[in-house]
């Protein structure tokens, strides 16, 4: 309740932004299947549960809920029907909507909500695609919201990608990181030879 209160006051969620933490690392890991990577992720609030965490992989929408409804719930891709979202003051409210019910999350981050509904939105048909002008990522945010992805899906990678193609994609995000220092040199060391050795 408290954290509710200071969102209201702040005018945003102080917690929306950044990369994974290592209890969400840990958890999302838990929840993903072996054959499934994240694609994107959007943090913010759930009404009358607490903090909302959305993982979206190749297959499904991972939902992880703190407080009262602590868990971990999944909309297959196939459900979604269409994906709206809309600014306002205290963050951005993303929802999904399926044939018989409607998700939201409040409270998030401008520029990490805009990536995951460009990331959803490529994975949906054509009919059910987000307005463009939703998807796009204000140029302040795109590094960081960039960086913040690229380095969570290299934490959770626990193997590489078996196509050469994805793995060079994966390389060149983890130079990026290994440049703005948010990979030493012996993180970039390991997880290059990782990669090439799959590729």
């Amino acid at each position: 309740m408290f954290q509710q209160f200071e969102i209201l006051i702040e005018g945003m969620n102080p917690e929306a932004g950044g990369p994974l933490g290592e209890a969400e690392l840990s958890r999302v890991r838990a929840a993903l299947q072996p054959d499934e990577h994240l694609g994107s992720f959007v943090r913010g609030r759930v009404v009358g549960a607490g903090g909302g965490l959305w993982v979206l992989t190749e297959q499904r929408l991972l939902m992880l809920q703190d407080g009262r409804r602590k868990g971990v719930n999944t909309l297959p891709l196939g459900a979604v029907q269409r994906v709206t979202l809309q600014a306002g003051r205290y963050g951005n409210t993303l929802a999904i909507h399926t044939a018989d019910q409607r998700l939201s999350l409040f409270a998030a981050h401008a520029g990490l909500s805009r990536a995951f509904v460009a990331a959803l939105g490529r994975s949906l048909p054509a009919g059910s695609a987000p307005a463009a002008e939703a998807t796009v990522v204000a140029p302040e945010d795109a590094a960081d919201v960039a960086t913040w992805v690229s380095w969570s899906r290299l934490h959770l990678m626990s193997t590489p990608h078996q196509g050469m193609a994805e793995n060079l994609v994966l390389l060149r995000e983890a130079a990026t990181l290994h440049e703005r220092g948010m990979l030493n040199d012996a993180e970039y060391g390991a997880l290059k030879g990782r990669l090439l050795d799959a590729a």
